[in-house]
């Protein structure tokens, strides 16, 4: 037998608030937008549970395949879209960083969420993205986490939306320290690291 929810005895009743109405019983209704929740919900798992789940590393897994006319191929698991081919080993690696950022950047201009990168396996290369152009793709995945258009960030800089079109343009060159103040005031930050060179 299954109980009646609607003749339930229990102190308490269980109600889908999903659509922003008074609750039916404990006359409740929420304050907070959803979106809002989700954000605040997620950094504080972070921050209780110790996971880094706020940081994205620019950086990915790269596998060499060498053919018999000696050219050799680099692909990526993470981001397939991204394939480059080489008279060397190092020529084909050399290539597979622009042609991630290419790639990343069809998918942020696509609305698309990053790939976060895997874990490198034995025989990988790990190739990282162009700095100036991982920079733009934070910036870019910041403001579509945020729901900050060109305009307002615009306004919190204090520069035109012109000015904002060319600094999220992975495409453009740009000057590193003003990509690195717009993620300042959208509460993030660029770490860069020194690693040996594959």
């Amino acid at each position: 037998m299954k109980p009646d929810p609607g003749s339930s005895s229990a102190p308490y009743k269980l109600y889908n608030i999903g659509n922003n109405k008074p609750v039916a019983d404990l006359d409740y209704k929420p304050n907070t937008p959803v979106q809002l929740g989700i954000d605040n919900f997620v950094k504080w798992y972070c921050m209780f549970f110790g996971v880094e789940g706020l940081k994205m590393r620019y950086i990915y897994p790269v596998e060499l395949t060498g053919d018999a006319d000696g050219r050799f191929t680099a692909t990526c698991k993470d981001v397939p879209e991204a394939l480059t081919d080489g008279d060397s080993e190092q020529s084909a690696l050399d290539d597979m960083s622009d042609a991630l950022g290419a790639a990343l950047a069809g998918y942020s201009l696509a609305g698309r969420a990053l790939p976060v990168p895997s874990k490198t396996r034995t025989g990988e290369y790990l190739v990282p993205v162009n700095a100036l152009v991982a920079a733009k793709l934070a910036l870019r995945t910041a403001m579509q986490a945020q729901s900050i258009t060109n305009v307002r960030l615009a306004e919190r800089l204090g520069i035109s939306e012109s000015a904002v079109r060319r600094l999220v343009n992975p495409d453009h060159f740009s000057r590193l320290d003003g990509v690195v103040a717009a993620l300042q005031i959208l509460g993030r930050r660029l770490v860069i690291e020194d690693q040996v060179a594959a």
